[in-house]
């Protein structure tokens, strides 16, 4: 995944849906205080349930959209 960001940052190339995820995620990450050194081992240990009570209700706190996020990357795999 990481790797799927670098490249289209890199090539300045017009990001796919995935990498667009992956960057709101890790942007809505780090306002809540996951390092991006921590980001991809944290990614792959949370769900929204976990981020917020709110996820999956349209709720617009962050930590509610972030959740959200997570869930729809959970839709891609």
């Amino acid at each position: 995944m990481a790797n799927v960001l670098r490249d289209e940052r890199q090539a300045a190339a017009v990001q796919s849906p995935l990498a667009l995820l992956l960057t709101a995620i890790a942007e809505r990450a780090a306002a809540i205080g996951i390092d991006e050194d921590e980001f991809l081992d944290w990614l792959d240990a949370i769900t929204p349930e976990v981020i917020s009570a709110d996820a999956g209700v349209g709720a617009s706190t962050p930590r509610a959209r972030l959740a959200d996020s997570v869930d729809e990357l959970d839709v891609f795999f």
